[in-house]
């Protein structure tokens, strides 16, 4: 086995950054939330640009100052040797277009001398270009056209020099043009510019602003006081402002996402992401809170005990961790997690996940540095076990049902309601035990269990299979599993 020099990246600057924060709009204060929709609707003449949002990897390329090849995933540190993305499936694409590049880095130097030529540069500078890498037509959540994605695609949606995106330059278009020009094909990747959309596409009235902009400068004191006094006025603000945030983002949906068709498909983009240059704002319009249609066979029963199931997710989502993003969209896990690890593994060659809980923790560090788990541990376990109390009481009620209604259905849709009815009450029995046995002092234990149930066994799965951890079927006394 050869040994790599991690020390290979010290010949890689502080130049070499991260991709950009990008806000989610629902996730805005509610002033920012009206600052920014009222500049949209004065959107005409200004410089914004507005780009369809792609489901795919994040990654970056590039030259440093001594044009060495690197690439990189989203927090990870630049790699030159893609050996060091190590075998992990999830990052198989990356490592396979990092050699595409690589082969074909003159084109980029290529790039690089006409951004010299353009800016005037006479000393030595990085080049860092960003985009959306998508080996397969299904990477994440949304299935594009095979042909247009092919063997691999990437959109190419900014480049930096020195850490500044030129995207507000004049020449541009012309860098993005020449790469996509130059790479695409190469090595069988498809090349695609950023897929932008003109504003002025966007006219449309957006109802009750003003009404939002009264009432939160009517209540905004009441909305900052902590006194016990102002409560139930400050929630009954709270609700119905948010009431009117969501109302305005429903109306950005219908009139910017829904009835459109994504460039890389017959498919509604998962969204789109508006910039304003005067401030540099980038906000992220997806409708995080869109459940995927099922399709699913079987008698009224079992889909009132999946309705069930779904509310309590969401509630414990909602609730237990803040609406936090990277619960909803379990790619975010696997992304994140995967870079993690690889992360862990350029500092250490010899790093192994070591166990679920291991990788479960990088969802839960994201939620707290997004601020969203707002509970100590033990009222989330209370919640919680309230939460899953009623949700067996709503399982179990439907199972009655089913039994007394077992002759007006087919058997075999009776045979598989009543298994996957079953099924729903073990995992709630069997989460409600291990919650009541946890030791109180192991306070992230306690969020990481609600993890596992919220996500269930399928992801659960797949998140071993990932990592290659097998499940040891051993319990401490007080019912906790032990994975190895």
């Amino acid at each position: 086995m050869r040994k790599i020099d991690l020390y290979q990246y010290d010949v890689i600057t502080e130049e070499i950054v991260k991709m950009d924060k990008i806000i989610h709009m629902d996730e805005m204060s509610t002033d920012d939330f009206i600052n920014f929709v009222k500049s949209f609707v004065t959107i005409d003449g200004r410089n914004v640009e507005i780009s369809e949002k792609i489901d795919g990897m994040n990654f970056s390329f590039g030259l440093d100052e001594k044009d060495t090849f690197y690439s990189k995933t989203k927090t990870s540190k630049p790699v030159t040797d893609p050996s060091v993305y190590g075998d992990f499936s999830f990052l198989q694409g990356i490592k396979d277009y990092h050699n595409v590049l690589k082969s074909n880095s003159r084109i980029l130097k290529t790039v690089k001398d006409m951004v010299a030529g353009f800016d005037k540069k006479d000393k030595p500078f990085t080049i860092q270009i960003f985009g959306e890498l998508l080996p397969s037509s299904q990477t994440n959540i949304v299935k594009y056209d095979k042909g247009k994605i092919g063997n691999g695609a990437i959109v190419l949606f900014d480049v930096k020099v020195d850490g500044s995106s030129i995207l507000n330059k004049s020449y541009s278009k012309k860098v993005f043009n020449s790469l996509a020009t130059q790479l695409n094909d190469k090595g069988g990747w498809k090349v695609y510019e950023k897929p932008l959309l003109k504003s002025d596409n966007f006219v449309f009235d957006v109802y009750h602003l003003i009404t939002l902009e009264e009432l939160y400068r009517k209540y905004f004191d009441i909305l900052q006081s902590r006194k016990r006094a102002d409560k139930p006025t400050k929630d009954k603000a709270k609700r119905v402002i948010q009431s009117l945030m969501d109302s305005i983002k429903r109306q950005f949906m219908k009139n910017m996402i829904q009835n459109r068709q994504s460039v890389l498909g017959n498919v509604e983009p998962e969204g789109l992401i508006l910039r304003d240059f005067s401030n540099n704002l980038l906000v992220k319009l997806v409708d995080k809170d869109a459940f995927t249609q099922e399709n699913q066979a079987g008698s009224q029963y079992i889909k009132d005990a999946m309705i069930a199931v779904r509310k309590a997710n969401t509630d414990i989502k909602n609730d237990i961790f803040g609406n936090a993003d990277i619960m909803k969209n379990f790619a975010k896990v696997i992304e994140k997690a995967v870079d993690w690890a690889f992360t862990q593994k350029q500092s250490n060659p010899s790093f192994k996940v070591q166990s679920l809980d291991d990788v479960l923790k990088v969802a839960y560090n994201d939620m707290v540095d997004e601020k969203r788990i707002k509970y100590t541990a033990p009222q989330a376990l209370s919640k919680t076990i309230g939460y899953l109390k009623d949700l067996r009481k709503q399982i179990d009620n439907s199972y009655k049902d089913l039994e007394k209604g077992k002759d007006e259905i087919p058997e075999s849709k009776y045979i598989i309601s009543k298994e996957k009815m079953e099924s729903y009450l073990t995992s709630v029995d069997s989460t409600i035990s291990e919650l009541q046995g946890l030791p109180k002092s192991d306070g992230i234990k306690v969020y990481l269990t609600i993890m596992a149930f919220v996500f269930g066994p399928a992801k659960i799965r797949e998140l071993k299979s990932q990592f290659n951890l097998t499940e040891s079927l051993v319990r401490k006394k007080l019912g906790t599993i032990i994975i190895k």
